[in-house]
């Protein structure tokens, strides 16, 4: 990994209180319909890449979402814009969303890491480019790609597109002091071929997707029997 070859040593959160962490898609077994159900949760505009943190007064989702905003062709919040936009007017450079509210950083325990998205339609195809101000690698990297791919291949079924590629921008990518001997470790796992994902192809409304509507098929990993370390 060029990470820990070709890295330098930084300061921030690695330097402050640590807890364990365990990943929400721990790679010893395939997690229930349930649970991942109860971390998106049951509000209609709550995809799964529009996650949200707990503060001491309950839950504060990451951005404006579900705020609607004033247009010309009227009122949507930020999902419902990029879905009118991706319909009527694909060609548009401005298909994007941002859930970095300044406004609403007061009340997070931790400030949105991956904060906005542009969206590109070429042909029939869905790209899009994902902006990261910082990205654990150990810890989150693998949920941010994870979640971000499935929300373009979310949008680009219920526009009639074909899901392109999604460029991942990550201003600081960082491997904490305390992880490096458990990446070391994994890097010396045996090597899986990636699974399949399945997506019910009879769902044409972006808010009809339910946890019952993916499938992973033939994924393979290795156990991870250490909890991961995270600054507080």
């Amino acid at each position: 990994m060029c990470i820990l070859s070709n890295g330098r040593p930084g300061s921030g959160r690695g330097s402050g209180d640590f807890d364990s962490f365990q990943p929400f898609f721990h790679p010893n077994e395939p997690q229930p319909a349930a649970k991942l159900e109860a971390a998106v949760g049951k509000k209609h505009h709550l995809p799964v890449a529009f996650l949200f943190v707990k503060t001491e007064g309950g839950g504060v989702f990451l951005g404006d979402e579900g705020v609607e905003h004033q247009y010309k062709e009227g009122e949507f919040d930020q999902v419902d814009r990029v879905l009118y936009d991706l319909k009527h007017n694909p060609a548009s450079r401005r298909i994007m969303t941002n859930i970095y509210n300044f406004q609403d950083l007061h009340e997070m325990n931790l400030y949105p890491c991956a904060y906005s998205m542009t969206f590109n339609v070429t042909g029939d195809t869905l790209n899009g480019i994902l902006n990261q101000r910082s990205n654990d690698m150990l810890t989150a990297n693998n949920w941010n790609v994870v979640q971000y791919a499935i929300l373009l291949i979310m949008f680009a079924q219920v526009s009639g597109l074909k899901a392109g590629e999604l460029v991942h921008v990550i201003a600081d990518a960082h491997i904490y002091d305390r992880h490096i001997p458990m990446v070391k470790e994994i890097l010396k796992n045996t090597r899986h071929k990636a699974p399949k994902l399945i997506v019910d192809p009879n769902v044409t409304n972006f808010y009809d997707f339910t946890v019952d509507s993916f499938q992973l098929v033939d994924y393979e990993y290795e156990k991870l029997n250490s909890k991961i370390p995270v600054a507080i």
